[in-house]
């Protein structure tokens, strides 16, 4: 096996197992998934997402250069810390997504997005 991708895996199976007291941020998502941001060094941070139901979710957590919660914007919606679309299914050929946002006080519904 190849070195790197042993330190993966062990990397990964470490954070799992130390969950979000580890983790410089992390963000539970409605479904069950989750995120988490730890700080390597100032400017290098290790992003592991878990899409527990395994569905085709897009999860997408802002973090600083020092792996804290930094509030962006997606595609002109309102700054949150993070954003969950939410696969819903097909319109056609596009996907369909129920977009959600974390403003640090839990998720809400915003929009839905056609991909």
């Amino acid at each position: 096996m190849k070195p790197w991708i042993l330190a993966s895996v062990l990397f990964i199976t470490m954070v799992i197992a130390a969950g979000s007291a580890a983790a410089d941020s992390s963000v539970g998502y409605p479904d069950g998934s989750s995120s988490v941001v730890v700080n390597l060094d100032v400017g290098s941070n290790a992003f592991v997402f878990l899409d527990n139901p395994g569905d085709g979710d897009i999860f997408v957590h802002g973090a600083d250069a020092y792996g804290f919660f930094e509030p962006f914007t997606l595609g002109g919606l309102p700054a949150g810390v993070a954003y969950w679309l939410d696969l819903r299914g097909y319109s056609g050929r596009y996907l369909v997504y129920d977009v959600y946002l974390n403003a640090g006080f839990g998720f809400f519904f915003v929009t839905q997005f056609l991909l």
